[in-house]
C-alpha cells in the first residue's frame, strides 16, 4: 500500500506541476480572485521547476516511512499471544 500510495502520489504531483499553467488560471476564474496581484506583489507568478532528483528523493523518504510506519504495530501485535487476544472478544 505504501508503494502504491507513493507511486500515485508522485505521479499526481508530477501531473499537477506540468498543468499548472493552465490550472491556476482555471481556479483564479472559478473562485474569482487573482493569486499574487501585480499592484501587491513584484511577481505576477510563482516560478516551479521539476528536479527529478528531488522528486526520487522524496518519494523514496515517503515509502521508506511508509515503510517504517508498519514496524511498531507490528512488533506490537507479534508479541500478543492469540489466545489472550480473543479471550476478551
Amino acid at each position: 500500500m505504501g508503494l502504491v500510495g507513493t507511486v500515485v502520489g508522485v505521479a499526481l504531483g508530477c501531473v499537477v506541476w506540468w498543468r499548472i499553467p493552465w490550472l491556476v488560471p482555471m481556479i483564479e476564474h472559478l473562485l474569482h480572485v487573482q493569486f499574487l496581484p501585480p499592484s501587491v506583489y513584484f511577481i505576477s507568478e510563482l516560478p516551479s521547476e521539476l528536479v527529478p532528483g528531488d522528486v526520487v528523493k522524496i518519494g523514496v523518504i515517503a515509502f521508506v516511512l511508509s515503510c517504517l510506519a508498519t514496524l511498531y504495530p507490528s512488533w506490537r501485535g507479534a508479541k500478543v499471544r492469540p489466545a489472550e487476544a480473543l479471550r476478551y472478544e
